[in-house]
């Protein structure tokens, strides 16, 4: 059995990460300025929106995901098997997916997008709903919610 190995690019780099995710072969870091890196298998366009095939699908350098720079600070990562889940709070509390969406786990049900290739913004459609948490499976997304609504009594 192989020991781990330090990926040296963060301390290389002097990268402070705060969080990480790992999908079935591939991984996600944020560091402490809400940047987003990534890297490992990538035939489901995962880690980088490049067309890939099997002889170089591996990304063993993390990459600076730079859409989501122009976006907001993402404050929280999650990978499902083959696709990630994304948090941004500032400006406003947005959900981004990306990566294999052949079941629909990137919550895009275009019968023609089997793969998501850059971070995707979900929309809620229900009214008086605020989506508050995504957890990303192996062929799904689970997307919490919280209702507000008002009573009064009259």
């Amino acid at each position: 059995r192989q020991k781990p190995k330090e990926i040296e690019y963060f301390h290389k780099h002097k990268i402070h990460c705060t969080q990480i995710s790992c999908g079935a072969f591939h991984s996600l870091v944020l560091d402490c300025n809400g940047s987003l890196y990534t890297f490992g298998h990538n035939l489901s366009h995962q880690c980088h929106p490049h067309n890939m095939d099997e002889t170089n699908a591996n990304i063993h350098t993390p990459l600076l995901n730079t859409t989501l720079l122009d976006i907001g600070k993402v404050s929280a990562i999650k990978c499902g098997a083959f696709h990630n889940v994304v948090q941004i709070q500032q400006p406003k509390n947005e959900f981004y997916l990306w990566g294999d969406n052949r079941h629909q786990q990137c919550l895009v049900f275009d019968s023609k997008s089997q793969f998501v290739l850059v971070p995707t913004k979900y929309t809620h459609e229900r009214e008086n709903e605020s989506v508050m948490a995504m957890f990303p499976g192996f062929h799904s997304t689970v997307v919490m919610t919280i209702v507000y609504t008002i009573h009064a009594d009259t």
